[in-house]
């Protein structure tokens, strides 16, 4: 038996006593677990496979939908996140301006079913974020994902508008191609986002990425599909997290 009190077990194990008054609920025969946490997703993202890798994808989302489909596609995902058992997620970003802390707000409403959501609103990024080369005229669209980073200052402020947006945690992209964020600048947007208790989450891909995100004390390394040792070590002395983001293709 399971007592469940608000939001919260309060007790559980054989011959516990029905409270008076309690709803219950029979789930002999059925297995009971808790809710799963997935730790990296992407719920106003649009992902089709036949459209190439997360480039084109990205890329499409932003300059094809706009953000009341984008909204209605994260209500739908988180739906179906709940109905699979996953009851928390953390949306790191590629959601544009702050449709995760919307959808967030939504689900807290009760206007929507859907799990809890921590949220990072818009990736903190170098030039460019995580799209191609894109024209000048199509510019616009990297500010719909990400806040751009050139300076210390520029990472100081990134993240305070982060905060100010709602964020629950910083997302910054460490690198796409040749554009990297500084070591610099990592280090200030670790120290401001954890002068105001907000954790960092760093998409790293690579020797250089992954030592930069590490040194500059982040609290998760999100893909990391190549990791140095002395990164490693340097992870475990730092109780750094590693969210691998590995998936079957074909299931």
């Amino acid at each position: 038996m399971v007592i469940i009190e608000g939001e919260r077990i309060k007790e559980a194990g054989p011959g516990l006593a029905v409270p008076a008054g309690a709803k219950v609920i029979d789930l002999s025969g059925a297995t009971l677990m808790p809710g799963l946490i997935d730790a990296h997703t992407h719920l106003l993202q649009n992902y089709d496979f036949a459209l190439g890798g997360d480039d084109n994808n990205m890329l499409l989302t932003v300059a094809q939908m706009s953000p009341a489909e984008r909204a209605l596609l994260g209500a739908k995902m988180g739906r179906e996140d709940l109905e699979a058992g996953i009851t928390t997620v953390r949306d790191v970003g590629n959601s544009g301006i702050d449709g995760d802390v919307a959808l967030r707000r939504a689900i807290s409403h009760g206007w929507v079913s859907g799990p809890r959501i921590v949220a990072c609103t818009r990736a903190l990024a170098a030039a460019g974020g995580q799209f191609g080369n894109l024209q000048h005229d199509a510019q616009a669209l990297v500010q719909q994902e990400y806040v751009e980073i050139a300076t210390v200052d520029d990472a100081r402020r990134a993240v305070q508008r982060a905060v100010y947006d709602g964020a629950d945690c910083i997302k910054v992209i460490v690198n796409t191609g040749p554009r990297v964020v500084s070591l610099e600048e990592m280090k200030a947007i670790v120290e401001e986002a954890h002068r105001v208790h907000k954790k960092v989450a760093a998409h790293a891909i690579g020797d250089d990425a992954t030592r930069i995100a590490a040194e500059a004390g982040v609290d998760s390394i999100e893909h990391a599909y190549v990791v140095p040792d002395d990164v490693l070590k340097m992870m475990a002395a730092k109780k750094i997290f590693m969210v691998p983001t590995d998936y079957p293709e074909e299931i």
